[in-house]
């Protein structure tokens, strides 16, 4: 069963310890340190206190701690305000977030990870980019604008406008067909002169049979 005491360790005073062979079901709650050396089942919530792990102590539960030192088994997400150190033989299987996460050699993690320091980076320089972006688009902005008022002011251009062919009135065609027929009729053709009739001459051969 657990068991309070106040042994010195490495990491921190220790106030509850799950010894070997004990088995916690159900939620923990509380705010000081818990030292896991037995089985613990359920949910671990300590709003200001550590979960230490020890090595042949398992945590079937998800933890929520200031901070959580493991050197044995814990299957479910472990959430830190401070820090999560996977010491030599730790497993864990589930997710991490914290703000600050300690993998030593021997240590083995399945499971996703996220660290506030990593994100904080991350939106930094995603800020950085869009300032920057943002003023490249300024600097062009501005360039254009020099350009456009360097340009000499555009000439006012009258269109020319051609005026469309003027056609003949069937009046005037009508006239000049006119003139060409008078024209016409007063130029006699070939065809209408008047053919002089010529005498005709007598074959030899007729004259000379009229005479005998």
């Amino acid at each position: 069963m657990a068991q309070r005491q106040t042994n010195k360790s490495d990491d921190a005073d220790i106030s509850t310890v799950v010894s070997p062979g004990t088995r916690i079901v159900g939620r923990i709650h509380g705010g000081e340190d818990i030292r896991v050396q037995g089985t613990i089942e359920g949910s671990v919530m300590l709003s200001s206190g550590s979960l230490h792990v020890d090595a042949g102590g398992v945590v079937l539960a998800d933890v929520q701690a200031e901070s959580v030192y493991i050197s044995g088994i814990v299957v479910g997400d472990l959430t830190a305000q401070n820090r999560v150190v996977l010491r030599d033989g730790a497993r864990v299987v589930g997710d991490i977030s914290t703000r600050r996460l300690v993998i030593e050699a021997g240590a083995a993690i399945r499971g996703g990870v996220a660290t506030s320091e990593e994100a904080q980076d991350v939106a930094e320089d995603a800020a950085a980019e869009v300032e920057d972006v943002v003023e490249d688009k300024k600097s062009v902005s501005r360039a254009n604008g020099a350009r456009n008022s360097a340009k000499p002011a555009a000439r006012d251009v009258k269109p020319v406008l051609k005026a469309p062919p003027q056609r003949k009135s069937k009046k005037a065609t009508k006239a000049t067909k006119d003139a060409i027929r008078a024209k016409s009729a007063k130029t006699p053709s070939k065809s209408s002169k008047k053919k002089v009739a010529r005498p005709r001459v007598p074959a030899r051969g007729k004259h000379r049979a009229a005479r005998s």
